[in-house]
């Protein structure tokens, strides 16, 4: 949709179809300023892990799909997808045809709309994994935030590494950062080395709450305790970077009539560590 630089969302284009079959699980990311891509379940092919790139014009219209490429040749859950830079995107998601475990592949395109190939899916949690949310730090790390079935629910994290193509090079070790189940998550990088991770905290009455992640190489750390934006039930949580030390969250808060509701976050520091305040 075009805007007016302000706030005011001006007109859309025609939407368009590109999976002529019952989706499900969906997740967009934008490889360059005219190529969105999508990965999706896809129903019309027995719920197979799918991706495709579409074209804009640069305005609100999209002017050509390439072929759906098949990532995960079976049924998938809770996919996530972010791209890596303008021709690489890395998509992580449950394989069900593996016991859900979490897993994550990279994939590669021509620039244009066509799925070039794939490297290979890499476990990173070998255990029931849903709820999963991945964030690009730079061109070759990514952090993956879940709900890790194998161990409570309890919200976990990982860092993973790229050889710039389509490979995983390594993924650091899997870290709590809440130990109670979790839902809703969402994480979101705010550089190279931070990311908020924004999820209701099932120990705490489904509160929305954030937590901060310090990374070095695929190390992740959360030195200072989760801050609580919404004391009620929190669902529907997404949020996005707006800089290095903000974000914002947009949710249905259960405790205003399920509204519609969004809040930026602001990182402080305690004891020189980063930490969301607001």
């Amino acid at each position: 949709a075009a805007t007016d630089g302000a706030t005011t969302i001006t007109s859309f284009g025609v939407a368009v179809v590109f999976e002529s079959a019952t989706v499900s699980n969906m997740a967009a990311t934008t490889l360059d300023a005219t190529h969105p891509a999508f990965a999706y379940t896809d129903g019309g092919n027995s719920d197979h892990g799918t991706a495709i790139v579409a074209e804009t014009n640069g305005a609100t219209t999209l002017t050509s799909f390439g072929s759906a490429a098949v990532f995960e040749t079976a049924a998938t859950t809770s996919i996530s997808a972010v791209a890596l830079d303008s021709t690489h995107l890395a998509i992580a998601y449950g394989a069900l045809g593996n016991s859900g475990h979490g897993t994550v592949i990279i994939g590669a395109t021509n620039g244009a709309t066509t799925i070039t190939g794939a490297g290979a899916a890499v476990v990173f949690e070998a255990a029931t994994t849903n709820e999963i949310s991945i964030t690009r730090h730079d061109a070759t790390h990514f952090s993956i935030a879940y709900q890790d079935g194998g161990n409570s629910n309890y919200g976990t994290a990982i860092v993973g590494v790229t050889d710039g193509a389509v490979a995983v090079n390594s993924l650091g070790a899997a870290v709590v950062y809440e130990a109670a189940g979790v839902s809703e998550v969402s994480a979101t990088a705010l550089s190279a080395t931070q990311l908020a991770i924004t999820y209701a905290d099932m120990g705490n009455g489904w509160h929305g709450t954030a937590r901060v992640g310090d990374i070095t190489g695929t190390t992740i750390a959360f030195p200072d305790p989760a801050t609580v934006f919404e004391s009620a039930s929190s669902t529907y949580v997404f949020s996005t970077a707006l800089n290095a030390t903000s974000f914002v969250t947009a949710f249905q808060d259960n405790g205003n009539s399920n509204y519609g509701t969004a809040v930026v976050g602001v990182l402080g520091f305690a004891n020189g560590v980063a930490c969301a305040v607001g």
